[in-house]
């Protein structure tokens, strides 16, 4: 018998991920009101792929009426990914425009991480 090497294990991307929402501009007023100006009250919904078939969101704040919101949030995801995942994951965000019995999409951005530099 010929000696085998052992295989170092995978690497693996293990950690916490930092996603900033910072502000959005030019927002869709989804509420309408007759005595004062239409608005929207928006808020950021961040969806992370942790691991291989698990996704986890979480939210920012809102600011009430505001079409140009400025959130400046940080959230912060525990991750554990093979170090080749097929595919990328992704970081969803979405914007939301809150209400009292639902809640209105204005809007998403999606982005590929980790980012290719």
């Amino acid at each position: 018998d010929m000696p085998t090497e052992a295989q170092p294990p995978p690497q693996r991307w293990v950690g916490q991920l930092q996603v900033t929402c910072l502000s959005a501009t030019g927002l869709r007023a989804a509420d309408k009101h007759m005595f004062k100006k239409d608005s929207s009250d928006p808020y950021c919904v961040v969806h992370v792929q942790q691991g291989l078939g698990k996704t986890v969101h979480k939210k920012t704040h809102h600011i009430s009426e505001n079409l140009n919101p400025v959130w400046n949030e940080t959230l912060l995801f525990d991750v554990d990914w093979p170090e080749q995942p097929a595919p990328l994951p992704e970081i969803l965000v979405e914007v939301w425009d809150k209400d009292k019995l639902s809640s209105d999409f204005l809007g998403e951005v999606s982005v590929p991480w980790p980012a290719e530099t």
